[in-house]
């Protein structure tokens, strides 16, 4: 009525052998979740650390794209070129900084306006107003002192100091 089954042990590992002497190895349950969990781990912080890096790289370029900007109206303005002052004006709004031909933005010949964006991610804290403009003096290059903060959705920043010479540091 009853068939008594035994199963025979490898010597290699300490599972059982089938009657058929095929092993039953596989996967346990516990060792599949195990191992996604790890996985997920894994991929979390490997996101959260591409994410800041990317947030990184985004305030880098847009500090190293403003600083190309302001000496570029600097060394312009410095060479009287079109016989004009230059100047960079910033707007938070559109995110878009213009290097301008002029005693100052509004008076400006816009026919030599040369306008570029900021990433949408990138915000900058100072000065505070929504527009501003910096001006260099024609021939010199100077203008009035100023501080740009770019800021991250991280919390990392980057800072421009303008100085009375018209030097970007």
């Amino acid at each position: 009525m009853f068939k008594i089954i035994t199963l025979r042990y490898s010597k290699f590992i300490d599972r059982p052998v089938s009657r058929e002497g095929k092993s039953g190895a596989g996967f346990t349950l516990i060792e599949i979740l195990l191992t996604t969990a790890i996985l997920l781990v894994v991929m979390g912080v490997s996101t959260t650390y591409l994410t800041s890096q990317y947030s990184s790289q985004y305030l880098r370029q847009a500090a190293l794209d403003i600083r190309s900007s302001l000496v570029q109206a600097r060394s312009l303005s410095a060479q009287g070129y079109d016989n004009k002052p230059q100047g960079v004006y910033f707007d938070k709004a559109t995110r878009i900084f213009t290097i301008y031909s002029g005693d100052n933005y509004a008076a400006r010949d816009a026919s030599y306006d040369l306008s570029n964006f900021w990433n949408q991610q990138i915000t900058i804290s100072q000065p505070v107003a929504s527009t501003f403009e910096i001006n260099f003096t024609k021939l010199s290059g100077t203008t009035t002192p100023q501080t740009i903060i770019l800021s991250a959705p991280d919390g990392s920043q980057e800072t421009l100091i303008i100085n009375q010479y018209g030097l970007v540091q």
